[in-house]
């Protein structure tokens, strides 16, 4: 998978180069959506989840692992923040 920092450093040469008007103001704050991931299982592993809300979590988890396997870590990364953020609801 691609890391963000390589998109990141191609963006601002395309850039630099006048091909590209800027660099995309989101490209540095993007996480490895493996990294996203890890986050999220740890965060169902302590979770305790209604069945609604576990099948809702395990949608986000599908549709982020599908981005990320398209190398959109931008997309994949905010599927599972959603899911983390299911994870800590009361």
């Amino acid at each position: 998978m691609k890391k963000p920092i390589t998109r990141f450093v191609l963006a601002a040469a395309l850039a630099g180069a006048g091909i590209v008007s800027s660099v995309p103001a989101f490209a540095e704050n993007v996480v490895p959506c493996e990294d996203m991931l890890s986050q999220l299982n740890e965060a169902m592993a302590s979770a305790k989840l209604s069945n609604a809300d576990k099948a809702q979590v395990e949608e986000l988890k599908k549709k982020g692992v599908a981005e990320c396997k398209r190398d959109k870590d931008a997309e994949a990364d905010a599927f599972f923040q959603q899911a983390i953020d299911l994870t800590k609801k009361k």
